[in-house]
């Protein structure tokens, strides 16, 4: 059970309620709960409920100790039936078991706060099957399956999007469970080898890259134009990661620079991983190479670009960059040109099949990831070529989106349209189910590779 990740989640997390800085309401793998008594049952059967939700939507962690206040928290004082020497490994699993089934086993640990140390639960995903309540108990009933939901909440499973996430997961479980014993016997091996171990590592470097960009937007504040400080353009942002898989073991950082020079591609304009020109070229920090940039134009302030990339000697590489839109603001509407996902996400691809042939040329897949930021609120808009006009009657609800995908060896430029249309329908249908057709898909990267610069 790899729960690093998780870990170094609830750490970031507690520093930022230690900071008072208001947390993400629509972040799904995080529950924090008030101090709570842990010998008793019916605390039980609340642990139990959270652990089950967290589980079945890939894991997450429980942080005990704080009390909500709107959008920010603050830390609560233990008492004598709350303390952490009442907490125990063995007796929280086995009342675990009582209430779940299959049973779980949690990791307990202690993260000190100002005033309190502050029990968390780091919490793993299910395995081949969903994780299920065994009994009736008060208000919970035998055979349900909880779920975590943008709010955030724990609630009974229900929809077929719902529905299809967890048996999708379930599956691929299974299978990989399977392959990763042959895969062992054949190929004795330290590196992750199931889709849940390459996710658990993958998410770990996530954790650690995203803590790195809001770690340099504070150390660079006075860079950023304090309008642009004061507006809601440094929460919106796009983030693309990959992996090339199998990792590398041992690899050179100059070999890295040399293959991140080759992956830069020419679609675009501002192209992804891009490499600044000196003072600003980058820097080896930490065993691998990163990029933070902040570019703001002087005729225009307004259109300031926060630009930031991470690669490491494994064959990883993270990449974040604030919505181009955003960067107007003229626009009295937060919005997201329809095509722009397309193309951004179409380079990154582009960009991560160079960069694994230059690379890793021997490799057998690249596991990829990308994540879009603060769209609560947005509406879809029409490009620059006036195409698509009824976009904006399609606005987003949900606060962010993610979703992982794999790119095979010998990938084609040919199958990129199928690829994004499969990652990226989901995407869309998030705006009101707003439709974008194959021969669309086509057309704008048949664009992008043509140089049509956006």
């Amino acid at each position: 059970m790899d729960t690093s990740v998780n870990l170094e989640l609830a750490k970031l997390t507690i520093g930022r309620i230690l900071d008072e800085e208001p947390l993400d309401a629509e972040r799904i793998d995080v529950e924090i709960k008030t101090f709570l008594n842990p010998k008793k049952k019916a605390n039980h059967a609340i642990i139990a409920k959270a652990v089950a939700a967290l589980a079945n939507g890939g894991g997450g962690i429980i942080i005990i100790g704080f009390i909500q206040n709107d959008s920010r928290y603050r830390e609560e004082n233990s008492s004598a039936e709350t303390k952490p020497s009442v907490w125990n490994q063995t007796e929280l699993n086995r009342a675990l078991g009582n209430f779940l089934e299959p049973n779980i086993e949690t990791r307990l640990t202690f993260l000190s706060g100002k005033i309190s140390d502050h029990p968390c639960l780091l919490v793993p995903s299910h395995g081949s099957t969903p994780i299920i309540f065994k009994r009736d108990f008060d208000a919970f009933t035998r055979g349900t399956i909880f779920i975590r939901r943008p709010g955030p909440e724990s609630a009974p499973i229900s929809s077929y999007e719902e529905w299809r996430e967890l048996i999708e997961r379930c599956t691929v479980n299974d299978r990989e469970r399977l392959a990763s014993i042959i895969r062992r016997i054949l190929i004795p091996t330290e590196q992750p080898t199931t889709s849940q171990e390459i996710e658990n590592s993958f998410q770990k470097k996530l954790v650690d890259c995203d803590h790195s960009y809001e770690k340099l937007i504070k150390e660079h504040k006075s860079d950023i134009p304090k309008d642009i400080q004061r507006s809601f353009i440094l929460n919106g942002r796009r983030t693309v990661a990959f992996q090339v898989f199998p990792p590398k073991r041992a690899g050179d950082l100059n070999d890295l620079r040399n293959a991140l020079l080759e992956a830069v591609g020419r679609e675009t304009g501002w192209p992804h991983g891009r490499f600044p020109s000196p003072p600003d070229e980058p820097k080896v920090i930490n065993g691998g190479i990163e990029s933070f940039k902040v570019t703001t134009l002087r005729s225009f302030p307004s259109h300031t670009n926060i630009d930031f990339w991470q690669a490491r000697p494994s064959g990883f590489f993270y990449a974040t960059r604030v919505y181009e839109e955003d960067r107007e603001l003229r626009r009295q509407q937060k919005c997201l040109i329809w095509n722009l996902p397309i193309w951004r996400l179409g380079e990154a691809i582009l960009h991560a099949v160079r960069f694994a042939n230059a690379y890793s040329p021997k490799f057998d897949t690249i596991t990829g990831y990308v994540r879009f930021d603060d769209l609560a609120g947005r509406i879809l808009a029409c490009d620059s070529q006036g195409l698509r006009s009824d976009a904006e009657d399609h606005g987003c609800n949900t606060m962010k989106w993610h979703r992982y995908f794999s790119i095979p060896s010998g990938f084609s430029t040919e199958n990129l349209p199928d690829l994004l249309r499969e990652i990226l329908k989901d995407f869309y249908a998030h705006f009101d189910f707003f439709n974008v057709s194959l021969d669309e898909y086509e057309q704008e990267i048949n664009a992008m590779i043509h140089r049509r610069v956006y």
